[in-house]
Parts: structure tokens; C-alpha cells; sequence
């Protein structure tokens, strides 16, 4: 069977989704609140507010560049940009990441606070060749393994996932101080053999025309359960998936957006 290509810029196919408007950052954090009800209750007075009373301000009022926002960012910094669903047309430019800026203060929440906290939450998911440690918290667990059962109807897309370059590894991002969403056991990495990363080339999206090999109906079945894909991002890294359900979520409520 002939494999199809997710290619980028004008080879990408045309909009499957019906148009509609942007959501509000009211809007947006009331999906951040709804996608992880177990930790997260409602908004007081410009904070996001935990069950147990833990707060974090939404918005601190600073204007800041994009690597800023990368390094310090709120919140709303974290929100701010709209990530497309494969099924629809793609807003390329130059720092189009969404999903890369994270306020960590939050993954830390949702996943443990440092690496042994975090590995007490990791259980076992079986993924083909090998088993994976994944967080258990927030259902990060659950959505791979219904990912893989997806995946086991579809006998032609395992080679793209296995083996899988991995789960949990506590680090931070190569050449910078921001911990990775590996490190909490909420992001995944498939089959090397079939990844572009721009820190290989040293080249971003905008300078280089790249293609994918993983197929449209693999990206699909990630964001069907609330994964996001490194393959949208100016600063691509095709093999990434990590877990953002408020993002997917976001993404459906508003439709293909448009420039």
C-alpha cells in the first residue's frame, strides 16, 4: 500500500473544516479548565485556581518577544496561539509554535513537582515492541493506550511508531533551561527513522521545504485523543507528540481559522 505524505506549505490539502471564530482568552481558559478537572476549578480575580486553593496568575501584563514568552511566559502566553487540527489549513510563519510556549508551574501541578515525584506517577503502557512509562495522572495513560488501539486497526501504521524513541526522560530542551514534556511523562516520540527536527539542519520551517512521512490518519488518531503534533510547529519536530487536550479542544470549538 502506497503511504501518503503530509507535505507543507501550498502542497498541503485544502480546508475540511467548516469556518468559525476565534475564542476569547476567557474562552480559552474555561477548555484549559474543563480538560483537567481533577486539578484545576475555576478563575478568581485574573488567577487560575486549584481544588485545593493552589493559584496562578493567567495574565502578567508584559510585553515580551517570542523567546520571552518561550523562557517566562503566563498563562495566556501558553494559549495564546491556535493549533490547527491536521484536517485543516495550516498559518505558517516565523515563530508559529503553538503548544511549544508551556508554563511549567502547571505541568508541575498536573504531574509532579520534580523527577521522583513524577516517576511515582508513571505506569506501564505496552506499545508494541517494548513497554512505555507514562504518567498516569490527567489520563495521559489512557489516551496512548487508546491511541495504540486505534493504531492496531491500522496494521500499516505501526513501523511509524515503533519502536518509539520515548516517553518519561526528566531533561530539559537542548540548549535551554525549560524542562521538556517528556520530563512528566506526557509527550511521546515515534519511530526516528522517519523524523525531521530543525535543530538537525539548524534551519527553521520558513528556510527549508520539508515532508513527513508519518501519514495524515496517524497525526489524526493523535489529535483524536488529545495529543498535539511537533510537525505543526515553525520549529518542526515531526516525531513529537504531547499531551494538550485544551489545545485539541480549543482547535475543534473554533474551526479552520484563517489569516
Amino acid at each position: 500500500m502506497k503511504h501518503s505524505l503530509v507535505v507543507f506549505f501550498c502542497l498541503w490539502p485544502s480546508v475540511a473544516l467548516a469556518q468559525s471564530s476565534e475564542l476569547s482568552m476567557l474562552q480559552k481558559i474555561q477548555v484549559l479548565i474543563a480538560s483537567y478537572p481533577a486539578l484545576l476549578s475555576h478563575t478568581e480575580s485574573g488567577y487560575l485556581i486549584a481544588h485545593d486553593r493552589r493559584r496562578w496568575l493567567i495574565e502578567d501584563d508584559i510585553k515580551k518577544s517570542f523567546q520571552e514568552k518561550l523562557n517566562q511566559p503566563d498563562i495566556a502566553d501558553s494559549l495564546e496561539q491556535n493549533y490547527p487540527l491536521i484536517a485543516c489549513e495550516p498559518r505558517r510563519y516565523k515563530d508559529f509554535d503553538p503548544g511549544r510556549i508551556r508554563y511549567t508551574p502547571l505541568l508541575k501541578a498536573l504531574y509532579g513537582e520534580d523527577a521522583k515525584r513524577v516517576k511515582a506517577q508513571l505506569t506501564r503502557v505496552n506499545w508494541f515492541d517494548k513497554p512505555l512509562y507514562v504518567n498516569k495522572m490527567q489520563q495521559v495513560d489512557l489516551a496512548l493506550k487508546a491511541v495504540k488501539e486505534q493504531i492496531e486497526k491500522d496494521s500499516e501504521l505501526v513501523r511509524f511508531v515503533s519502536p518509539s524513541a520515548g516517553v518519561f526522560n526528566w531533561r530539559v530542551i537542548s540548549g535551554t533551561k525549560r524542562l521538556s514534556v517528556h520530563s512528566f511523562g506526557a509527550a511521546i516520540d515515534l519511530n526516528i527513522k522517519y523524523a525531521h527536527y530543525w535543530k538537525w539542519t539548524g534551519k527553521s520551517f520558513e528556510n527549508k521545504k520539508i515532508t513527513t512521512s508519518y501519514p495524515r490518519r496517524l497525526i489524526a488518531i493523535f489529535e483524536d485523543h488529545g495529543f498535539i503534533w511537533g510537525g505543526q510547529w515553525y520549529h518542526y519536530d515531526t516525531m513529537h507528540f504531547e499531551y494538550r487536550p485544551e489545545l485539541i479542544e480549543i482547535a475543534k470549538q473554533q474551526g479552520c481559522m484563517s489569516d
